[in-house]
């Protein structure tokens, strides 16, 4: 349903401007990045894992296992799609068809083991998607955060 529904907000779009546009993980999958791009579209986005059909990638749990920074990727030469899988707090798949993994910039995180701040390697595609992105998972903390109870009384 979540590729029905892209598809369709994506045909009202102007078809002389060409847009990138970025996904959160509900309605990400590299089939739909793959159609986008039949239509001119550029698209980055989150995967959930059982969005991979059949990737061979290294198990989830030895990429647990390694330091933070580290990353995996996939090329799909055919569609000019990458599947990226990079270790920060925990693995974070991604998938684009605009940005890659270079150039790699430095992020700041806190270190819970040294007890300081260190600089851990981070893909441009992770860094694009959290430029573009920040609003709409801003929103979702907030509201989560400062929702409102509702009492009803008992008669």
């Amino acid at each position: 349903m979540g590729g029905s529904v892209v598809m369709n907000l994506i045909s009202v779009l102007p078809e002389e401007d060409k847009y990138c546009l970025y996904f959160d993980n509900l309605c990400t999958t590299p089939a739909i990045l793959s159609a986008m791009k039949d239509k001119g579209y550029d698209a980055t986005g989150i995967l959930r894992p059982n969005h991979l059909n059949q990737c061979l990638w290294e198990g989830m749990d030895s990429m647990k296992k390694m330091k933070r920074g580290s990353m995996d990727h996939l090329l799909n030469p055919d569609e000019n799609i990458i599947l990226l899988r990079w270790n920060d707090n925990s693995v974070v798949t991604h998938d684009s068809t605009k940005h890659g993994i270079t150039p790699l910039k430095n992020v700041q995180r806190f270190s819970q083991s040294e007890k300081r701040h260190i600089h851990v390697p981070c893909p441009d595609a992770v860094i694009r998607y959290n430029k573009h992105m920040g609003g709409t998972d801003r929103m979702d903390q907030n509201i989560a955060n400062y929702r409102v109870n509702i009492r009803i009384k008992k008669w």
